[in-house]
């Protein structure tokens, strides 16, 4: 990293800001400052990085990634973002490379997102159309439209791309059951409702309740329960045992 200051005219240029306002991008210039420093990145990496800053907080996918940085879907053919990123991460360093918890994060199975903050917030709503599930005493936020899980304000980074659209489905009805054949329609899409799909479904909040922790995920107590022979349901307090009303 370039030792000498940046300095840049705000008034004059556009500027992304991210992790603590410790990355600046500025997108006219082609150039990233970190923690006051220039940061000497390549065109591909700065593309992704200035695409990621300008959506910060939202996962963005690898075929958005590929469509606006290789302009078509060739990247998706080898593992060209995934080069592309992890150069970034090494450029950043240690603490702010880190793929976790770091300024850019993996979302298993979605894409990337850049981070406005490294502490982690409990994501509210700030608008109508876009909404954020929170059940269980309010201690699981699920963000629909950033497709973010936070649990006690950590944030899920290693919950599957199918376990959150399950857990947003439950989520989205708390204290209702959902019927395990309209919970493999709704998550998987397809019409194939054997036992198999019974039990893949079964699997998925097996492991949803092993990511939320030994207290949210416990199966009696914990944010999703299981009503036997019929589904599952979510709970917007932990305290009580609603008298579940069931969803087909």
């Amino acid at each position: 990293m370039n030792a000498l200051h940046f300095d840049v005219s705000e008034a004059e240029h556009t500027v992304y800001r991210i992790a603590d306002e410790r990355i600046e991008v500025f997108p006219e210039d082609r150039v990233v400052v970190v923690d006051g420093a220039e940061l000497p990145t390549q065109a591909r990496q700065f593309d992704i990085l200035s695409l990621l800053a300008r959506q910060s907080d939202h996962i963005v996918s690898v075929p958005a990634i590929c469509e606006a940085v290789w302009q078509d879907h060739e990247a998706l053919m080898s593992d060209s973002v995934f080069t592309q990123v992890r150069a970034l991460r090494m450029l950043l360093g240690e603490e702010l490379g880190d793929r976790k918890t770091g300024a850019i994060v993996t979302k298993p199975g979605l894409g990337y997102r850049a981070v406005s903050s490294l502490e982690d917030k409990i994501i509210l709503p700030h608008e109508e159309n876009d909404p954020v599930y929170l059940i269980a005493d309010e201690r699981v936020a699920v963000n629909p439209t950033a497709t973010t899980v936070r649990s006690d304000g950590r944030l899920m980074d290693d919950i599957s791309a199918m376990e959150f659209k399950l857990l947003a489905e439950l989520a989205r009805r708390p204290d209702r059951t959902l019927g395990w054949f309209a919970l493999v329609s709704e998550v998987w899409g397809h019409a194939y409702l054997g036992e198999a799909a019974k039990s893949n479904l079964a699997v998925h909040v097996s492991n949803l309740r092993t990511k939320l922790g030994s207290e949210l995920g416990d199966t009696r107590t914990g944010a999703l329960r299981t009503r036997r022979g019929i589904g599952y349901y979510s709970v917007s307090s932990l305290g009580v045992y609603p008298q579940v009303q069931r969803i087909f």
